[in-house]
């Protein structure tokens, strides 16, 4: 092999191991994406139950016509981004997480139960406000306890006041059951920021022991090549320092089948050449002087 094909050698392994090593790394990355993708898919699902709570709050203080058409809109959202939920499988192949997402779906029955009691409540309230004031859209649930009903009938104003008890007490409920699912979610957030977090020092560590495995052997492999030519190099000036001297029976030993190998046995068959040449004019002064 000549000189310029282990430069190109040398060259392409260094290419090589800069494509290898970003390779691997891109490679070693990938899981990240997945669990980001999927942690996104909670931080949604908590989202829904924020907003849920949030608007199951407001059912006591706002009026009906907005407080009706809100939390409908907050039930449909919570229930379709809690469906992605299903979304959710690379991370359950973690054992903690798994068992972390499982009580997350049975926290969903139960608020699912909860929602189910607090809707049926807020519409038996609405059919009662209905009934005892005729106009609601612009009523509040708190005004039942502080209006004079058009209708008067005082067992229909206990039921109404009953069912108000009734949906604060139910509110709570499903406050407590959200803010538990909350709870979860964020307690795995970090477990799963964690988990992201390890995934990248491993991929920073083995792709950092990699480049020091490659760059070592480059590096062994370079010494190796600039210490063969700087040896034979050595040689054939030495070769020539001592032909300059006058010894032609210098013999330069270069193994290599490069340009310097080439050069070196060139510069052998020149000494031979030389010392023939030599030879040839001492035997022929020789004669001369004989005669």
């Amino acid at each position: 092999m000549n000189i310029r094909a282990k430069l190109v050698t040398l060259v392409v392994a260094v290419v090589a191991l800069v494509l290898g090593a970003s390779s691997l790394y891109v490679v070693m990355q990938a899981p990240v994406e997945r669990i980001e993708s999927e942690r996104r898919i909670l931080d949604t699902v908590k989202n829904g139950m924020y907003n849920l709570s949030i608007e199951t709050n407001r059912l006591s203080t706002a009026m009906f016509s907005r407080s009706k058409l809100r939390f409908e809109e907050a039930q449909n959202r919570y229930r379709e981004v809690f469906t992605r939920i299903n979304e959710v499988s690379y991370l359950r192949r973690d054992a903690t997480l798994r068992e972390a997402l499982e009580i997350i779906e049975r926290l969903q029955k139960l608020n699912e139960e909860n929602l189910k009691n607090v809707d049926q409540i807020f519409k038996e309230l609405y059919a009662n406000a209905e009934e005892l004031f005729v106009s609601v859209d612009r009523m509040t649930f708190r005004r039942i306890l502080t209006d004079d009903p058009l209708k008067k009938d005082a067992n229909l104003r206990m039921q109404a006041l009953f069912n108000l008890n009734r949906l604060e007490s139910a509110i709570g409920i499903l406050n407590d059951s959200l803010d538990s699912s909350i709870k979860v979610i964020d307690e795995q957030s970090l477990v799963i920021d964690d988990r992201i977090a390890q995934i990248r020092r491993q991929s920073l560590f083995v792709t950092l022991g990699v480049i020091a495995v490659f760059v070592a052997l480059t590096t062994v492999a370079a010494l190796l090549f600039s210490g063969t030519i700087a040896r034979n190099v050595v040689s054939i000036v030495g070769g020539i320092r001592s032909l300059s001297e006058g010894d032609l029976t210098v013999d330069l030993v270069v193994r290599s089948r490069d340009e310097v190998g080439e050069l070196a046995a060139r510069m052998n068959e020149f000494v031979r050449s030389l010392d023939e040449a030599m030879l040839g004019i001492k035997d022929a002064a020789n004669r001369n002087r004989v005669v």
